[in-house]
C-alpha cells in the first residue's frame, strides 16, 4: 500500500512540474512571438529614416533631425530586447533576500523622476514603512517599473501617491480615464489608446509582476474612471 502511495505521489510531482515546464515553455514562446512582433515598428522607422538620410535630398537640419530618429528607434529597440530577456530569465533562483525598508527604497526611486515629476506638475508623497525580507536586485525591479509607470501615464496635473504597510504597497496615479486592466499584466499589452505610445512597450508591468512572484509576492492592479492602483501583496 505504501508503495503504491509513493508511486501516486511521485507521478503526481512529475505532473505538476511538467505542467509548469510546458507553461513556461509557451508562455516564452508567446514572449518571442510578441517581441518579434512590436520591433517590426522600430525596425521600419530606421529603415525609412536611413533611406531618406542616404537620398542626399535633405538639408543638413533635416539629417540631423533624422539621424536622431534613428538613434530615438536604435535605444527603444535596444530596451525592448533587453527587458525582454530580462522577464524570460527571470525567476526564483539566484536569490539573495535580505531585510529592505520600502520607504527608503520608494523614495530613492521616485528621486530619479524628479524632474519629470516638476515638469508634468504632479503632486506625489510616501506615506508609511515597512520592512520586507526580499531580494534587493528583485524588489528594487517591482517598485522601479510601477513608479515609472505611474509617472509616464500621469497626467500634468496629476496626483501619484504610494502608501506603505506591513501587508502591502499601493502606488496610486491619477488617470484621465478609465483603462482595461484585464490583459494589462501580459508582455507587450498597452491597453487602451491613451496608453499606446511610443515611449512604452508593454513590458513594464509584466517585468513587475515576474520580479514580484519571484520574491513570493503578488501584484494586483486596478483602474477606475479617476486613478489607476498597483499593489505588491506582500
Amino acid at each position: 500500500m505504501i508503495s503504491v502511495l509513493l508511486a501516486l505521489l511521485w507521478a503526481w510531482q512529475k505532473n505538476v512540474r511538467n505542467k509548469a515546464r510546458y507553461a513556461f515553455e509557451d508562455y516564452q514562446r508567446d514572449l518571442t512571438d510578441n517581441l518579434a512582433h512590436d520591433m517590426k515598428t522600430p525596425l521600419m522607422a530606421i529603415s525609412g529614416y536611413a533611406e531618406n538620410v542616404l537620398n542626399g535630398k535633405l538639408t543638413e537640419a533635416e539629417q540631423t533631425e533624422y539621424l536622431n530618429f534613428i538613434l530615438d528607434n536604435v535605444s527603444f529597440t535596444d530596451s525592448l530586447i533587453s527587458r525582454t530577456l530580462y522577464l524570460n530569465h527571470m525567476d526564483g533562483h539566484n536569490m539573495s533576500p535580505e531585510t529592505i525598508q520600502l520607504m527608503d527604497l520608494a523614495e530613492e526611486i521616485l528621486g530619479k523622476y524628479a524632474l519629470l515629476l516638476q515638469d508634468k506638475k504632479i503632486v506625489y508623497s510616501v506615506s508609511g514603512n515597512a520592512d520586507v525580507h526580499a531580494d534587493r536586485n528583485a524588489m528594487e525591479t517591482v517598485i522601479e517599473n510601477l513608479i515609472s509607470n505611474a509617472v509616464k501615464y500621469t497626467p500634468n496635473g496629476g496626483t501619484l501617491s504610494i502608501a506603505i504597510d506591513k501587508k502591502r504597497m499601493a502606488i496610486i496615479n491619477s488617470v484621465s480615464e478609465r483603462i482595461d486592466t484585464k490583459e494589462l499584466k501580459r508582455p507587450f499589452v498597452r491597453g487602451d489608446a491613451a496608453r499606446s505610445n511610443a515611449d512604452g512597450n508593454g513590458l513594464g508591468l509584466s517585468i513587475a509582476e515576474r520580479a514580484a512572484l519571484a520574491n513570493g509576492f503578488r501584484l494586483t492592479i486596478s483602474c477606475s474612471d479617476t486613478e489607476f492602483r498597483a499593489e505588491v501583496i506582500f
